[in-house]
């Protein structure tokens, strides 16, 4: 995860769900120009034929307004032991 310049302080939170239910999830506190990695476990039991959908928002810190969201359905394949998932859209 990177911030912008133009970006104020925030609390970045990172979640995995599937078929709709939150099955991990963390966050981490980030400044501006920052890059930082948020790791998602993905527990044991896991279906292929399951939706999995990974959601991240920023948030202010202490509990502020939600400054940008993103939700996007994964594509699970029991071949690889990691999922790197890089984004650049800026809006």
């Amino acid at each position: 995860m990177n911030l912008l310049d133009a970006a104020k302080p925030m609390r970045v939170r990172a979640a995995l769900s599937r078929d709709g239910v939150e099955v991990y999830g963390d966050h981490v506190n980030m400044i501006p120009t920052e890059s930082r990695t948020i790791l998602l476990q993905v527990p044991p039991g896991n279906n292929v034929a399951s939706e999995y959908r990974l959601r991240v928002e920023g948030a202010g810190i202490g509990g502020g307004a939600i400054i940008f969201e993103n939700e996007t359905i994964l594509e699970f394949s029991r071949q690889f032991l990691s999922i790197s998932i890089s984004t650049n859209k800026v809006q």
